[in-house]
C-alpha cells in the first residue's frame, strides 16, 4: 500500500496530480515491510513527498503512531483513525443469517471454533498465531481462518508440518463472513 501511496504522493508533489485534497489510506505497519536500504529510501520518499494536503486515514490508532514513528512524521489534524467497516444494519438483519444449506452444515461442523478473519499476508501475523495456538491446541476448540492471501500455500504447508491439520482449518474466502462470527467462540 505504501508504494501506490507514495506514487500518488510524488504525482502530486510534481504537480502531474493536481488535487487540493488526497486521502490515503494507510494500513500497514511498514517497520515489518521494510528493512535496511529499502526502508531508508521509503522514508526519504515518504518525508519529501508529504503534504499537509494529504488525509490519511490509519485502521486502528497502532498503526497511526508507527506511522509517525517509522517515518520521522509530526501528528497531522488531517489524519484520522477510521477502523475497517463493519455495517451495522447486516449484523442485525435477520435475514442475513438465512444462508445456504451447505454453508449452514460447514458452520455446523466446525463448533465449537476460534476464528480469526483476513488476508493472508505476512503483517497479519499467522504463523504466530498458529505458533501460539499450538502451545494448548489440545485444549481448544478449532482455529477457523477465513480469507485468501499470496500466503496461503505457506499457512496451508506451516500448519500440516506443526501436525495441525484437524485442529486448524484454512476455509478460503467466503461471502457470509458475518455469520461465521457469530457463531465463532472467540475471534482473533
Amino acid at each position: 500500500v505504501i508504494k501506490c501511496n507514495l506514487y500518488v504522493q510524488l504525482a502530486s508533489r510534481l504537480k502531474i496530480l493536481d488535487a487540493e485534497k488526497v486521502i490515503i489510506r494507510e494500513s500497514t505497519i511498514p517497520r515489518l515491510r521494510y528493512k535496511g536500504s529499502k526502508a531508508g529510501l521509503i522514508k526519504a520518499a515518504v518525508r519529501f513527498t508529504d503534504s499537509s494536503k494529504f488525509y490519511r486515514i490509519f485502521q486502528t490508532k497502532e498503526m497511526q503512531e508507527e506511522f509517525y514513528d517509522f517515518f520521522g512524521l509530526k501528528q497531522n489534524q488531517n489524519h484520522a483513525v477510521i477502523p475497517n467497516p463493519v455495517e451495522i444494519q447486516m449484523t442485525n438483519d435477520p435475514n442475513r443469517d438465512a444462508l445456504t444449506f451447505e454453508a449452514n452444515s460447514e458452520i455446523a461442523a466446525l463448533q465449537p471454533y476460534f476464528l480469526s478473519v483476513g488476508r493472508l499476508i505476512k503483517e497479519k501475523g499467522y504463523f504466530a498465531l498458529i505458533d501460539a495456538y499450538s502451545l494448548k491446541a489440545y485444549e481448544f476448540p478449532k482455529l477457523v481462518i477465513i480469507g485468501e492471501g499470496p500466503l496461503k500455500s505457506e499457512i496451508q504447508d506451516y500448519i500440516r508440518s506443526k501436525g495441525l491439520s484437524d485442529k486448524v482449518i484454512l476455509l478460503g474466502q467466503r461471502d457470509n463472513v458475518i455469520s461465521y462470527m457469530k457463531n465463532a467462540s472467540l475471534g482473533i
